[in-house]
This record gives structure tokens, C-alpha cells and sequence, in this order.
């Protein structure tokens, strides 16, 4: 291919990457990951979590569950991003700290990993865990016939895939009340293209066919897509033509761009009360501040 040569949009090859690069758009990524690694070791001490239980036999499919002393509580399901190919929930404990203090049960889901699984594997993979929760979370006092699932960058692909029409769906959608993507990936067209792809390996046609965008919504739950002011312009453009062709097809979804909130700095927002996320998600969940 020639330099320069526009590949989508306007961008060319070395444009196009560099909208995908989160590590080179935020310098001090670094800061980001230590903090939660801090924060979610701090978590684990605080509360009593059920870890690595298993959900499924491919390599992976574990849940984390961080459970209220609530009973009957609402249960906000997490599905951790890394562009499918990295990270687990233990990386995302910090989470289960966001709505503890209301009374919210937090399980995290681990997947099989990209590319040595498909990215329909990992949808059916989260869909799998739903399922189990649904038949298995009243043990753990959650309620569920109250999910909320909540997914940050590859993970509210994953989430938002949830949401939509896809033809192997084994759980009850009723049971979840509610969406959320945070920074997420909905058109894979352009990760495709780009660089991330020398580390997930998928095809135009699978990138077609796994990306929401091209999907019909399939909950008729209420639904957030957040993005940060400070992230890229692919990363806006994402949530905004979700949010665009979503809301033509009868989906109800609010769009939030949280002001000065980076790819990682964004997920922390979760953890302030006074935050637009943190503040949507508890309309979202329902909780009343008394």
C-alpha cells in the first residue's frame, strides 16, 4: 500500500493507528494501571470476594464476585476490556468498590482471550456467564432478575454485543435492566484495519458481523454509551454512531462524554460519587440517595 493512502475515513495507516494507540495518546498510561492495581488489591482487603470461580471449560471463563451484604441486591456485571487479547478481572477489582457502598453486588467476567479464540467465542463466552449468573447469583445474595452489565473498551463491545441480536443467545434478556459501554469498540471496521489487529487476527467479514453498529438492538433496557472528552476522535465517533444508529432502531441510550477523562482515567470516574459515569450509573441501577 502507498503511503499516505487514505485506508478509512481520512485517515491513512499511520493515522488510523495512532487513533487505536492508547498507551501513546495518554503518556502516563503507566499511572493509570498502577493505580489500579492499587486500588483493587485495596478492594480484595476491604471486602471478602469469591474468586476464579468457573463458569465455563475454555481457558479463562471464570468469575470474580465481590457480593453485598444486602440481600436480594442488585448485581452490576463488569466485563474488563485490553482489546480482547489482554487483562482479566482481577486487574478491574477496584470496580467492586464503585457501589458497595449502595448496596450492589459486583461480579467481574474473565473470557478466553483473542486470538487464540474467536471474537464469537468471546461473545458467546460472556453470554455463558450471564447465564450461570442468573441460575447461580442468589447463593451469593444477588438478585437475578436485576442484572447490570457495565463493560470498559473491548469489554463494552462485549457488553453492547450483549444487547444486540445475535443468534446463539442462551439467557434471559429480561434479566438484565440495564447497559453500559465505557470507551467501547462497537464498529470493528476500523480496528480491523488498524494495527491492533496484528494481536486479535480477525477478518473484514468478522469484524462485520461481531460489530454492534450493524446489529439490531436487542433489549429495550435503558443504555449508556460514555467516551472521555481527552480520548481520540475514533473513540468519539464509536459511541456517537452506536448512539446514533442505535437510537433510530428504538433503543433508549444516553451519551456522555465525561469531560477531562483519558481511555484510563475515565474508568476511575466510576469510584467519584460526584462523577457524570458514576452519577448515571446510579440512575441507571435505580439507587435512591437517601
Amino acid at each position: 500500500m502507498p503511503k499516505n493512502e487514505i485506508l478509512y475515513k481520512h485517515y491513512d495507516q499511520e493515522s488510523l493507528d495512532r487513533q487505536y494507540n492508547n498507551r501513546l495518546n495518554v503518556p502516563d498510561h503507566e499511572v493509570h494501571t498502577q493505580n489500579w492495581e492499587r486500588l483493587s488489591r485495596e478492594t480484595e482487603k476491604a471486602f471478602a470476594p469469591f474468586t476464579g470461580i468457573p463458569f465455563g471449560n475454555l481457558s479463562g471463563e471464570i468469575l470474580d464476585i465481590f457480593p453485598s451484604k444486602t440481600p436480594h441486591s442488585k448485581v452490576l456485571v463488569f466485563i474488563h476490556g485490553g482489546y480482547w487479547y489482554k487483562h482479566q478481572p482481577s486487574d478491574f477489582h477496584f470496580v467492586a468498590k464503585a457501589f458497595e457502598q449502595y448496596g450492589i453486588t459486583t461480579v467481574l467476567i474473565g473470557y478466553p482471550l483473542m486470538p487464540a479464540n474467536s471474537m464469537e467465542q468471546l461473545v458467546a463466552s460472556c453470554g455463558k456467564a450471564i447465564t450461570w449468573i442468573t441460575k447461580n447469583i442468589s447463593e451469593f445474595g444477588g438478585d437475578p432478575d436485576q442484572l447490570y452489565v457495565v463493560g470498559h473498551s473491548a469489554g463494552g463491545h462485549l457488553a453492547l454485543s450483549l444487547a444486540a441480536e445475535f443468534s446463539d443467545k442462551k439467557f434471559p434478556m429480561t434479566a438484565i435492566k440495564g447497559f453500559c459501554g465505557i470507551s467501547g469498540l462497537y464498529n470493528l471496521r476500523p480496528v480491523q484495519l488498524s494495527n491492533v489487529n496484528q494481536f486479535i487476527g480477525i477478518t473484514p467479514e468478522e469484524a462485520k458481523r461481531n460489530s454492534p453498529l450493524n446489529l439490531q438492538p436487542a433489549a429495550t433496557c435503558r443504555m449508556i454509551l460514555a467516551y472521555g472528552e481527552k480520548e481520540t476522535a475514533e473513540y468519539h465517533d464509536q459511541s456517537r454512531e452506536l448512539f446514533l444508529g442505535w437510537t433510530e432502531k428504538g433503543a433508549k441510550i444516553e451519551l456522555l462524554e465525561i469531560q477531562d477523562a483519558n481511555h484510563f482515567s475515565i474508568v476511575e470516574t466510576m469510584l467519584d460519587r460526584t462523577s457524570p459515569l458514576h452519577v448515571s450509573l446510579r440512575r441507571l441501577l435505580e439507587i435512591s440517595i437517601h
